[in-house]
């Protein structure tokens, strides 16, 4: 019996032994999974501060894009009118010409 007393004595010394090792792991385990989360929380953090950044970049530039083609439109409506009225004041020049010429 004493074979089977240290045998069993050995057994749950072992058992005991894991038993400390796996409570060690948990723990080890708890505080590496509440610094993950701290660091993604981190993480989301910067991310909605640097997206709300972008965002507000991206609307001051589209505002000013919107500006400058609103320029460059109002400049190309312009062109359109002066080469309009070239050409009307060219084909009213011709027009004199040619009734001052008789041929018309």
């Amino acid at each position: 019996m004493d074979v089977d007393d240290d045998l069993l004595r050995e057994v749950v010394r072992e058992a005991q032994r894991a038993s400390l090792r796996l409570e060690g792991h948990e723990i080890v385990c708890t505080e590496r999974l509440q610094s993950l989360r701290q660091t993604v929380e981190e993480i989301k953090t910067v991310i909605q501060v640097q997206g709300k950044e972008l965002r507000e970049l991206v609307m001051a530039q589209n505002t000013i894009v919107h500006g400058r083609l609103n320029t460059m439109s109002d400049r190309m409506f312009w062109l359109l009118i002066s080469a309009l009225g070239g050409a009307i004041v060219g084909l009213g020049s011709l027009c004199f010409y040619l009734i001052t010429k008789g041929k018309l």
